[in-house]
């Protein structure tokens, strides 16, 4: 039976992804962050003696039945700059930053932006396609040339389907991933983020205005494994200067 998953690194980006594969709602996606097996085990044990949240069961779930026989998974990973994932993550869902730190992040967004590079390495960004997919589905994306003229990542064996999208690319090119997934032409994905409007665009945007995060940091994102296999020098570069003042935001 097949089954459709959407696997991301936050929550930001990936809902389109959901929505679309769910075909106005008529089939079943699953949507997690992570199913390596070292997250798993350490979310387990933080719940031990407590029920479990439901998106825990169910990586817990999808993990045990990756291996069955008769699998027939179609996996849509997501990708995104991460320095531009984690800020947005930060606006968008305030709520955790001020249950982890005390933080209110629209109210003091110097000590939010401080909090974040320090907290930046606790979830393994920089390394979560080699924990949630080269691990759990015994691929390795790292192993073929990514085509940045199709713009997606495709990799097919017995029982699984897998398309890796950077979300900074062009819709037509995240759509055509998603077709191939699926074995069509295109899938469409409907526009389900407007963030950018309201309270959070007026924050983000003065956040990044004043936001300089340590060199330290950015050399370590931008010359991590992932980001040097699926984005070129120039964009990386290009990325990078978002953070440093040379790309003035819009």
């Amino acid at each position: 039976m097949e089954q459709r998953i959407v696997l991301s690194a936050s929550r930001t980006g990936s809902q389109a992804l959901v929505a679309a594969l769910s075909e106005g709602r008529t089939r079943p996606v699953e949507h997690i962050h992570f199913i390596g097996r070292r997250s798993l085990d350490e979310k387990v044990a933080q719940f031990a003696g407590q029920p479990l949240p439901p998106m825990l069961q169910t990586a817990i779930r999808l993990r045990s039945a990756i291996d069955e026989p008769g699998a027939d998974l179609r996996v849509a990973a997501c990708i995104r700059d991460p320095m531009a994932r984690q800020v947005s993550h930060l606006f968008k869902f305030p709520e955790i930053a001020l249950a982890q730190s005390g933080i209110d992040v629209y109210a003091e967004p110097e000590r939010a932006g401080a909090w974040m590079v320090e907290s930046f390495h606790r979830r393994r960004p920089l390394t979560w396609l080699e924990e949630h997919i080269c691990e759990p589905f015994g691929v390795d994306p790292f192993a073929v040339a990514f085509d940045a003229a199709r713009g997606s990542f495709r990799l097919e064996r017995e029982g699984l389907r897998l398309v890796v999208i950077r979300l900074e690319d062009p819709l037509p090119l995240r759509e055509a991933g998603l077709g191939w997934l699926l074995g069509r032409a295109s899938v469409p994905i409907p526009v389900v983020d407007r963030g950018e409007a309201g309270a959070y665009g007026e924050a983000y945007r003065r956040f990044r205005s004043s936001f300089n995060p340590p060199s330290s940091l950015l050399d370590a994102i931008y010359g991590s494994a992932m980001m040097r296999h699926f984005y070129s020098e120039a964009e990386r570069n290009a990325m990078r200067d978002r953070w440093t003042g040379t790309d003035a935001p819009a």
